[in-house]
This record gives C-alpha cells, sequence and structure tokens, in this order.
C-alpha cells in the first residue's frame, strides 16, 4: 500500500491511552478497565481493545486512502479517513 511502512521494531508504536490494563507490550495487547466500559454506552476510541502481532504499520499520506462501500445497495459511497 502507498504510504505504509512496516517498522521492524517497537520504537515508533503510537501513544495508547494511559488507563489501558496492558497484557504485553512487545506485541502491544492491552484492554480496557471495566469500569471505563461500563461508565457509558458508547466505548471511546481509545478505550477500545488492542490486540496487535507485531509492530504498528506507520501510515502517511492517510488523505490517499478511502473506503468504498457498493453492493447491493441504494447509494454507494466512498468515504476518506477523515470522513471515518
Amino acid at each position: 500500500m502507498p504510504g505504509l511502512k512496516a517498522p521492524s521494531d517497537y520504537k515508533e508504536e503510537p501513544l495508547r491511552h494511559p488507563s489501558l490494563k496492558i497484557n504485553s507490550l512487545e506485541p502491544f495487547n492491552a484492554e480496557p478497565r471495566r469500569q471505563d466500559l461500563v461508565s457509558s454506552y458508547v466505548t471511546p476510541a481509545e478505550f477500545f481493545y488492542k490486540r496487535n502481532h507485531g509492530p504498528i504499520p506507520l501510515l502517511h499520506d492517510i488523505d490517499k486512502y478511502r473506503v468504498s462501500i457498493a453492493g447491493l445497495i441504494e447509494n454507494p459511497k466512498e468515504l476518506t479517513m477523515e470522513d471515518i
């Protein structure tokens, strides 16, 4: 994929929310605390479970990426990462 760099180590990992319960640093594996999950009906993105099998790829030129929604729908769409 253009603009995608796969790091060979964990030095460039993104920052994570400090309240996540970390199960493994390399590869990163963490989960939110139960109290954070039940505090709202909507789970904030920073509290999503993190499960990785290697270093997180670095994405450059995010404006070039699109998600297409098509098929058996009335209004096909193409969304940018900003839309998402």
